[in-house]
């Protein structure tokens, strides 16, 4: 892949069709060949952590705050729950432990729409966030991450502030 933004999307898009399948029981896609490294990625952290899925796809909502978005996955680790993001890029960002915060901070999730399900759920507690980031040569990183969502929320208020500028 030549590091565009459009492999980037197509290859971040492969990954969570690969995480939702997997989540909810369904036989994983077969990935092009030069996204398998990622799937390898994948595998081996579930076989390192064995995941159990709770949730993923899901759409969350905070309607104090005013944001929604999308969360990859809610899982038991060790007993714990955890809000896992899926990453393929070079590192891990701080921005990435900011959205993790917003969603563990939701209010509400709706199950994935292959569900037909629109109701609003409350969110449940999550006692960790973190990242997992797939590298192409198979291999992932587990980044626990624990940014404040005051941050996050300071942040929102700068970027509305900057749109009625």
């Amino acid at each position: 892949m030549s590091g565009t933004k459009s492999d980037a999307a197509t290859r971040g898009t492969a990954v969570h069709d690969l995480v939702e399948a997997w989540a909810q029981g369904r036989p994983t896609p077969v990935l092009a060949p030069e996204l398998e490294g990622y799937g390898r990625a994948f595998d081996s952290f579930c076989h390192a952590w064995r995941p159990k899925a709770l949730h993923s796809e899901c759409v969350i909502v905070n309607r104090t705050h005013k944001y929604a978005g999308r969360l990859d996955l809610i899982a038991q680790l060790g007993g714990e729950t955890w809000l896992i993001d899926f990453k393929t890029a070079k590192s891990v960002w701080a921005d990435y432990g900011l959205q993790l915060a917003a969603y563990k901070n939701a209010e509400f999730f709706r199950l994935p729409k292959e569900s037909n399900d629109p109701t609003l759920y409350p969110m449940p507690q999550v006692d960790k966030t973190g990242v997992v980031l797939l590298r192409p040569n198979g291999t992932f990183d587990f980044v626990q991450t624990d940014e404040p969502f005051e941050v996050f929320l300071a942040l929102m208020r700068v970027h509305e502030w900057l749109k009625s500028k």
